[in-house]
């Protein structure tokens, strides 16, 4: 038996602390999907690579604020110098947002947490 290898049960248990360890909280389909599988496969399934997501959007344009040189809905990330404070301010909120939805609507792997790590 190898150091550090876990050989012990493999129960509705152990998924849920390992999804909890791994996840910002499972869903009740993630520990079904977790429980039927052995637990080397449920670790390949938690490193498995997640989608490229959809960059963040000009979700920030109002009456108060227009961003001249991105239209609302689409990604402002290749305008990476706004010159514009309330603009540069803006998107900061729009990435906060956008991350934390990508947090919220997570794969079913550890990708979120080891990059909010």
């Amino acid at each position: 038996m190898e150091i550090g290898l876990y050989s012990g049960p493999w129960t509705r248990s152990e998924v849920c602390h390992l999804l909890g360890r791994t996840m910002f909280g499972a869903t009740s389909a993630d520990i079904s999907v977790y429980s039927s599988v052995s637990m080397n496969q449920a670790v390949q399934m938690l490193l498995q690579s997640d989608p490229t997501p959809a960059a963040p959007v000009n979700d920030y344009n109002n009456v108060d604020l227009q961003d001249p040189n991105v239209p609302f809905g689409t990604s402002w990330i290749d305008d990476i110098h706004p010159n514009n404070p309330d603009i540069t301010s803006a998107r900061v909120v729009s990435l906060k947002s956008w991350w934390i939805d990508r947090m919220l609507h997570q794969g079913s792997t550890i990708h979120q947490k080891l990059i909010f790590f």
